[in-house]
Parts: structure tokens; sequence; C-alpha cells
């Protein structure tokens, strides 16, 4: 900004004369001056283009970097988070795998003892025991679902590993984790496994609502 003095001159010398001729105070001053036309001349500066382009690319960049260190850290922590839900996935797995045989011997159990009391005889067949404990056996064996089980746990937790992608290869893979706990917990009728399914079932759902956030 510049004082144009030529203009501001005639101003003051304009007022004077006013306030002599008119026989008026001179109350003529700054805060007056600065409203007048053509008393100042601004001058609006220029920015080099290309200084201007790498002021704003450098910014953009800045903020781009952050973005994705914020987005790779909190990345860390869900994939981290999930982690850790796989491998309570795990456990449960192995108690449901080690409860099964169990559950087969309390039910031939249960059988030999509701036998006993039906007929009122301690001698009773023991191969048909064994037969209807066999078939117990057969209908509640979820051997094969906990292979395929533990063979979903192991890649879930490759997918963490990947830089991108995750998240979608993980959504899809809670369906499956989903379906052989459901089919787990339809063949097993123990209460303990059930209690356990139920467990499972709710870490499912909570990995899944993880995997929304991770990319």
């Amino acid at each position: 900004m510049e004082i144009n003095h030529g203009a501001v001159a005639a101003y003051i010398d304009a007022m004077q004369k006013i306030s002599v001729e008119y026989s008026i105070p001179n109350d003529f001053g700054t805060a007056a001056l600065s409203k007048m036309p053509d008393a100042f001349s601004v001058t609006k500066r220029e920015l080099e283009q290309e200084a201007l382009i790498t002021a704003i690319l450098e910014v953009l960049s800045n903020a781009l970097e952050a973005f994705n260190t914020a987005r790779s850290e909190e990345g860390g922590r869900l994939a981290a988070d999930i982690g850790g839900k796989i491998t309570e996935l795990e456990t449960a797995a192995e108690f449901v795998k080690s409860r099964a045989p169990e559950s087969v011997r309390e039910y031939r159990e249960r059988l030999g003892a509701k036998m006993r009391d039906v007929l009122k005889d301690t001698n009773i067949d023991q191969s048909r025991i064994l037969t209807e404990a066999a078939l117990f056996a057969e209908k509640t064996d979820v051997d094969e679902e906990l292979t395929r089980l533990g063979s979903h746990i192991a890649q879930a937790r490759e997918y963490l590993k990947l830089d991108s992608g995750a998240g979608k290869k993980l959504d899809f893979l809670v369906q499956e984790l989903n379906r052989e706990v459901n089919t787990i917990g339809s063949k097993c009728s123990d209460l303990e496994i059930t209690r356990t399914v139920l467990e499972m079932k709710a870490v499912i759902e909570r990995i899944r609502e993880q995997c929304q956030n991770l990319e």
C-alpha cells in the first residue's frame, strides 16, 4: 500500500479552505482521509506460479504422509486385535477337540445306567451299549469341521500379514469360520461344547466387525 501524496495534499488543502470560507472547525483527520478515494494505491503482489505449486505440493505431501502413517498405525492395532481374537477362537477349538471324546464316554455311561435302571438288571449286553455309543460318536463327530476350522484360522493369520486387501479376504473367511462353528454346534449336544460354540460365535462376530475397518 502506497500513499498518493498529491491526492492527500489536495484533500487537506480543500478541507482547510472549506473551514476558512465557511467558518467551521477543521476536524478532517487521518480517519476521514483514509476513506477518501485515491488517497492510497494498493498493489497486489503476484506469487510466482511455480513457487505456489511447489508450496501446495509440499503441504499436500506432508498431509498424505501423515495420513498414511496414521492409517498404518491404526491398521497395525486392528490386526493385533484380530490376531488376539483368532487365538481365542483357536483355544476354544482345542477345547472342543478334547471335550468331544469325553462327551461320548459320558453318554455311554449315562446310556448304561439308564438301561440298567429300566431293565433292573446289571447283566446288560455291553455290545448294545457300545453300538449305541458308536452311533452317537459318529453322529457327533466334528473332526472334519475342526480340521477345516484350523485351516481357516491358519489362513486368517496369513491374511493379517498382507500389506493390503486383508479386510475383504478376512470378511469372506469369517463366513467360513461361522459355517464350521455352526455345524459343530448342531452336531454336539454336550452342554460345555454348546457354551463354547456360543463363545466362538461371539468372537467371530467381533472379528467380522473389525474386518470392516481393515483394508
